[in-house]
């Protein structure tokens, strides 16, 4: 009979700990033998070789860094000088730079304004259409500076929904005075206040012909009638459509005929038919604010029939008494200064008010006596309130 011998079992980990040190190693000679012949390429699969920067290619990536980096208009005005110097050199990078399937920087657009090249023409106008709404808006000025914009292209450009393309295809616009003024009107009316505002400078001295019927037109919608009453403003053409305002002021709501009072105020001279705001101005149904509008129309353009106002002037607010009294100064009766008087011997919150108000018509100091007011102002016969004090 043989002994029976019983070996101690091993765990398998025991035996695994031996084996996984050489795997690993075999593993990772493996994959760095596949990284690096798929990481090779043969001399048959390499594309051609970019051609080295020029230096024009240099110098128009320095101009557009220049312009990229600086917010000061003039320096940016500098850069933009300076290549308008160099475009004979620079127009064939340019030309590369703004090929159809290129996205070139707004930076690229604003340089290619001052670059004579017509051979960049078409290209602007392309880029026009397509990009950042920014680098769409320097496309428009930099075609618009070639005069490669037509009618019916600024037409297009002036119905785009983006703000800034719309801002920047009215200023071309404006500047050739070649578009429909319909659609100019719909355009400048429908943009945010602050472009508008950018470009009321540039409005021209006579307006473009059928410009201010197109405006007027738009009056009726809420809106557009802000910016087009401004825009007839503006134009100085308040007397040539007052009429239609006094007339559509009847039957206005309140938001339309407070921007109708401020329009007509703007004439800074009487009125044709100055009833229509008196009869706001004096109504006790109408709005405080409205009424305080409508005095504030009469005082700018220093009309209204004196002998019609009531007596019951101090049964108004203190706000529409000093608005009342400003309209009646204005036309250099003395009972606005009463009504001033009254309402500064007082110790009421508009009593502030009323002596900045006797303090700007007497050089004194507001916070002067009411018997010193009465006494510097007794020797004035033009009683008119000085610019600066006029709403």
């Amino acid at each position: 009979m043989h002994e029976v011998v019983h070996h101690e079992r091993v765990p398998v980990w025991h035996h695994l700990r031996r084996v996984l040190p050489g795997a690993g190693l075999l593993l990772l000679s493996a994959w760095l033998l596949v990284a690096s012949t798929t990481g090779r390429r043969t001399p048959a699969t390499q594309g051609p070789a970019r051609p080295a920067p020029s230096a024009a290619d240099k110098r128009l990536q320095d101009l557009m860094a220049g312009m990229h980096r600086s917010w000061d208009p003039l320096q940016r005005q500098q850069l933009a000088t300076a290549a308008s110097a160099e475009s004979a050199s620079l127009a064939p990078a340019l030309r590369s730079l703004l090929l159809p399937d290129q996205h070139p920087p707004a930076e690229a657009l604003v340089l290619a304004a001052g670059v004579p090249d017509h051979d960049l023409d078409l290209l602007l106008v392309q880029h026009c259409f397509r990009g950042p709404a920014a680098c769409r808006a320097a496309a428009v000025r930099a075609a618009a500076a070639h005069a490669a914009l037509d009618s019916p292209t600024l037409s297009q450009l002036l119905a785009e929904r983006e703000p800034l393309v719309q801002q920047a295809a009215a200023a071309a616009a404006l500047a050739q005075g070649e578009v429909p003024a319909t659609e100019l009107a719909n355009c400048l009316c429908r943009l945010p206040a602050p472009l508008l505002d950018q470009l009321l400078p540039a409005l021209p001295g006579r307006p473009v012909a059928g410009f201010g019927d197109a405006l007027w037109s738009l009056t009726g919608d809420d809106s557009t009638a802000p910016a087009a009453l401004q825009l007839l403003a503006k134009l100085e053409l308040v007397a040539q459509y007052e009429a239609a305002a006094t007339l559509r002021l009847a039957d206005a709501p309140p938001p339309l005929a407070a921007m109708l009072l401020d329009f007509l105020g703007r004439r800074g001279t009487a009125l044709q038919q100055p009833t229509a705001v008196e009869r706001i101005a004096f109504d006790p149904a109408a709005a405080e604010g409205l009424r305080a509008r409508a005095f504030a129309c009469l005082e700018l353009t220093r009309c209204g029939d004196l002998e019609a106002v009531p007596g019951q002037l101090t049964m108004l607010s203190p706000a529409l008494r000093r608005a009342a009294a400003r309209w009646l100064i204005a036309r250099g009766d003395a009972r606005g200064l009463d009504i001033l008087f009254q309402d500064a011997d007082t110790d009421s919150e508009s009593a502030l008010a009323s002596r900045r108000l006797l303090g700007r018509l007497s050089g004194l100091s507001p916070c002067s006596e009411v018997d010193e007011f009465r006494a510097a102002l007794a020797e004035r016969h033009d009683l008119r309130l000085p610019p600066e004090a006029q709403l």
